[in-house]
């Protein structure tokens, strides 16, 4: 078995461990304080002060969110072969876990503004399989689908603008030529 500490700063210290026994990985979140909220998908909200050592191998979904003052720290399995979501308390310390076996699985480390409902927000897609499929997967932003442009064309009189085209709200791609002649500048627009 070998344990690896990550030491990461910011609000609060967290330490990250990851233990490999087998074909099992376990990644532990060690948060420094028991004044947290802990979200445990299929039991509900408690406080990190009451939590004793509970391991949970049915889980409506397989992740743990600690959240205090609108900043979540979660760890999020995303792959084929979870095990178990674990919490602990410690003095002054509380963990959360999740466990899952070494080939095709993931974990999100989450690490953002909101609470439980920041990753409950996009479960769906990363048990799909589709959140790191995102052109932008995020916990902080929106996904996006495809990059969103709003393209303004005001040149007055300085380019001639050759197209008539009306584009409706959607997806598109565009293609630009410039068709200068002379001293008259000139922008061609089609659609690809």
């Amino acid at each position: 078995m070998k344990t690896y500490p990550i030491m990461l700063s910011a609000f609060l210290l967290l330490l990250l461990a990851v233990t490999v026994q087998a074909n099992d990985l376990q990644i532990k979140l060690i948060l420094n304080n028991t004044n947290n909220l802990v979200y445990i998908p299929g039991t509900g909200i408690v406080a990190s002060s009451a939590i004793s050592n509970t391991t949970y191998t049915s889980p409506a979904h397989y992740y743990l969110a600690s959240y205090l003052n609108n900043l979540v720290r979660a760890l999020v399995h995303s792959g084929q072969t979870p095990l178990s979501i674990n919490i602990s308390r410690s003095g002054s310390y509380h963990t959360i876990e999740v466990s899952q076996r070494l080939s095709n699985s993931k974990t999100l480390l989450v690490f953002t503004r909101g609470d439980w409902s920041t990753v409950e927000n996009r479960i769906a897609l990363i048990e799909q399989g589709k959140f790191l499929a995102s052109l932008i997967p995020s916990f902080a932003h929106g996904l996006g689908i495809r990059y969103r442009i709003k393209l303004l064309l005001d040149y007055y009189n300085d380019i001639d603008l050759q197209s008539n085209m009306i584009i409706q709200s959607g997806s598109h791609e565009l293609e630009f030529e410039s068709n200068k002649t002379g001293t008259q500048k000139a922008l061609i627009i089609r659609k690809k």
